[in-house]
Parts: C-alpha cells; sequence; structure tokens
C-alpha cells in the first residue's frame, strides 16, 4: 500500500524527499547595471579629460612673440612700422668664395660669415622666452651649381650647430633653382638665414 502511494507522488511529479536535500539551490538573478548609470559614468570620463585638457593648456604658457625692440637689439635699426615675427622678423645671408665652401670674410668686414653666424647663435642664446626658428636656404643660377650650393647650406647649418643652436630650430629648405634674367650669370655665392618666431607665439 506504501509503495503504491509513492509510485502515485511520484507520477503526480512531486520531488521525493531524499532528491530535494541534494539538489543544489539555484543561484539568484544578477541584476543588471541601468544604461543610466552608464551613461553617467562615461559622461563623468569625457567631462574629465576635457578638464585636463583645459589645465594643461592653460599651466602651459605660450611663447611671446619677436617684437620691434629685438628686431633693433639684432640690427641697431628702429623700425617704425610692425613686422611679422613668424613670417618675415630678419633676414640675412652668408657670402661664399668663389667654388668653395668658406665663408667670405672680405665681404663688408666679414658681417657674412662667421660674424653673422655668432650674431645669430648670441641673439637666440638672449632670448630664452621667445622660441624662434632659424631657416637656411639657398638659390643657384646654373643646373651645375646645384650640389656646391647644398653643400653651402650644410656649411651654415654646422656652423649653427657647433655654436649651440639645437638641431630642432633649424628648418633647411636646401636649394631652389632660380632661371637667370641673364644667361651670362654666374654663382651667386650666398645662403640666406633667417630669423623668425616660432609659429605657436602669441
Amino acid at each position: 500500500m506504501n509503495q503504491d502511494n509513492n509510485q502515485s507522488t511520484q507520477q503526480a511529479g512531486v520531488m521525493p524527499e531524499w532528491f530535494k536535500d541534494t539538489a543544489p539551490n539555484p543561484e539568484p538573478p544578477r541584476k543588471k547595471r541601468s544604461p543610466k548609470i552608464a551613461l553617467i559614468i562615461a559622461s563623468s570620463i569625457i567631462v574629465l579629460g576635457v578638464c585636463i585638457v583645459i589645465g594643461l593648456s592653460i599651466a602651459t604658457p605660450k611663447s611671446t612673440c619677436l617684437d620691434i625692440t629685438d628686431y633693433k637689439e639684432l640690427t641697431g635699426v628702429t623700425l617704425s612700422d610692425s613686422l611679422s615675427p613668424t613670417d618675415n622678423f630678419y633676414t640675412q645671408y652668408a657670402q661664399f668664395k668663389d667654388n668653395s665652401v668658406s665663408y667670405d670674410s672680405s665681404v663688408d668686414g666679414g658681417q657674412h660669415g662667421d660674424v653673422l653666424i655668432q650674431k645669430i647663435v648670441d641673439f637666440y642664446k638672449g632670448h630664452p622666452s621667445k622660441p624662434m626658428v632659424i631657416t637656411v636656404g639657398g638659390s643657384y643660377l646654373t643646373p651645375s651649381a646645384e650640389t656646391l650650393t647644398n653643400q653651402r647650406i650644410s656649411t651654415v647649418e654646422s656652423s649653427l650647430l657647433k655654436a649651440g643652436i639645437p638641431s630642432a630650430i633649424i628648418a633647411v629648405t636646401g636649394a631652389n633653382y632660380i632661371a637667370p634674367e641673364d644667361e651670362g650669370s654666374g654663382d651667386s655665392g650666398e645662403v640666406t638665414l633667417a630669423v623668425t618666431s616660432d609659429p605657436s607665439c602669441r
């Protein structure tokens, strides 16, 4: 009789007592994170990043541009008009001997050779709060002079480096061909040096 009752209980889909004790307890379902919380966290990260960028830009002062006072110090000339410190502040040339990579010290008492290099070096070192760019380039009038012109440009660059100018502020443009107006035009023997403010100045 008892056996019949057990069978009828099992047939009715009721779990026997001995099986209930060994069955593992199911874990409660995990709560899903609210989309609003995720959105708030993402927004907070973005705002924090923007604040950091703004803070760094304020904390890092921009350099001051070269001005008329600096021009007078460099050249001894007082300007009455304003000048563009990032485009055309000061331009001069180094003069070389014919068919040579040596400076020609006979021009203007050597003002277009080692004296010019030292003048620019002293000016750079005397203005640490005004970062600048020194551009070196040259032109040639006959195709055969291209190699010599590039060698002269390298000579000027080397002179600046040896005198203590960092390579990071020297911009070398290389030799540029200019068609001469007269067929008889020869090599000018000049390499141009231009001093300007760093473009980030204000």
